[in-house]
């Protein structure tokens, strides 16, 4: 394999790349606390005698209406979030998924799998083994200068056992481009790769933490992954 010399918005050394990837994918959204509104109540218990009842009565019957508005007016609102499904990927025109670009591995990474990522199917979804052992397993898409980008999301899929945590490495013609760490707690990464007509796409995967044992399913898929010309 030759490394071609190219100029690369994302290509960066590996623990530049892995560090900026952690550090994008550590913010969090805080959301405001709705501040509770109460209905503030007199602390008066009693009130001296009025000399007048028509004045009484008309301060009984304020209290009532003030009562029955209350009643009738919610100091809190409570919503529910929408759950949605998302629909099929529809591939751009003259687009390939990943899982249908000759590949090379030292397993059968980099076929198409049948696997949920947080009960969802992806429309399409590329297997890719880990490295139980502390070697990386790997594999080589032949890309031959086809194609300029790679569009998708990595992620653990389902059933992954808890607390295993994976590092991949992604590659265009021997020079890292992106590093990840991935666990199965989130729906894992979405990424844009430019290919600039690189000859072969390469992915390192291993597992950095947890107990990883062999699978006849890959732990890792790339989730709805293709390639553009």
């Amino acid at each position: 394999m030759t490394t071609r010399n190219r100029t690369r918005l994302t290509a960066l050394p590996l623990a530049a790349a892995l560090a900026l990837t952690l550090a994008g994918c550590t913010a969090e959204v805080v959301q405001d606390k709705p501040e509770n509104t109460e209905t503030a109540e007199s602390s008066e218990t009693a009130e001296a005698p009025s000399s007048s009842p028509s004045t009484t009565a008309d301060d009984d019957a304020a209290a009532a209406a003030a009562e029955t508005d209350d009643a009738e007016s919610p100091s809190a609102e409570t919503t529910s979030a929408e759950t949605t499904t998302p629909g099929p990927v529809t591939l751009p025109t003259g687009s390939v998924w990943l899982s249908q670009v000759s590949s090379a591995s030292n397993r059968a990474s980099g076929g198409e799998v049948d696997v949920t990522v947080r009960g969802v199917t992806p429309t399409n979804a590329t297997g890719q083994f880990l490295g139980c052992d502390g070697a990386a397993d790997v594999v080589q898409y032949q890309l031959d200068g086809q194609y300029s980008t790679l569009d998708g999301g990595l992620a653990m899929r389902d059933g992954v056992p808890e607390g295993v945590v994976a590092e991949v490495v992604l590659y265009l013609d021997d020079s890292p481009v992106s590093a990840y760490r991935i666990d199965g707690t989130d729906e894992g990464v979405s990424f844009r790769i430019l290919l600039e007509g690189a000859d072969v796409f390469e992915v390192h995967a291993q597992a950095v933490e947890g107990e990883c044992t062999v699978d006849d399913v890959p732990y890792l898929a790339f989730v709805d992954s293709y390639v553009t010309p």
